[in-house]
């Protein structure tokens, strides 16, 4: 009985140089130089690439705003186009579905499985609805209009201007919108692919 409360209080002793130990270790870590240095250098480097990343999305905002300005009047005559309404869409939804993949990836480990597996789907799915929508107005709706004539098209182009919807797709303003769509595709490409290897992972079939 002895051995066993003596065993006790050593091992409480030693639990409680470790404990002493670390508190010594965290309380002299902030006033440590090259940790102080390496903390300040770190910060920096993370402020500077979110200011980037801001003022790639600022800069690509304002040229598609400039883009779909300088298109109103094609934009106008080709009414029955949505292509607009895609790319506004596309703009306003492109950074907070980028930065909801960049958290969620990056602190997948702090999350359960199931919510990053609901939160990463549910983002990727609607980047994918949005991609179809724009590759629909982009290359069906034009085929469509151009090859009207054939018997098994039934569209009615009595009131639909071709030649703007076509100068609008090749306007700068459609280049845009065809670049907005391949980095949609891209972007769920490669987020599909990795929501396919994490379940992998989760479920140990890969």
């Amino acid at each position: 009985m002895t051995i066993v409360e003596t065993g006790t209080l050593d091992q409480r002793f030693v639990n409680r140089e470790e404990d002493t130990d670390d508190e010594v270790s965290n309380f002299n870590r902030p006033t440590d130089p090259y940790w102080s240095i390496t903390n300040s250098v770190y910060t920096s480097l993370k402020c500077l690439f979110y200011t980037i990343v801001l003022g790639i999305y600022v800069a690509y905002a304002s040229i598609g705003y400039s883009y779909l300005m300088n298109a109103k009047s094609i934009i106008k005559e080709c009414h029955t186009s949505h292509l607009w309404i895609y790319v506004i869409i596309t703009v306003l939804v492109f950074l907070p579905l980028r930065a909801t993949y960049v958290y969620y990836i990056k602190s997948k480990d702090e999350h359960k499985f199931t919510k990053f597996i609901c939160i990463i789907s549910g983002c990727l799915c609607i980047d994918f609805v949005i991609a179809l929508w724009g590759g629909v107005e982009y290359f069906v709706i034009p085929y469509l209009y151009n090859h009207s004539h054939n018997s098994t098209t039934y569209i009615n182009i009595s009131n639909i201007n071709i030649a703007a919807c076509n100068d609008l797709i090749q306007s700068n303003f459609g280049v845009y919108a065809y670049i907005s769509f391949l980095i949609q595709i891209s972007i769920c490409i490669i987020v599909g692919i990795l929501l396919i290897y994490e379940s992998c992972n989760q479920f140990y079939y890969c």
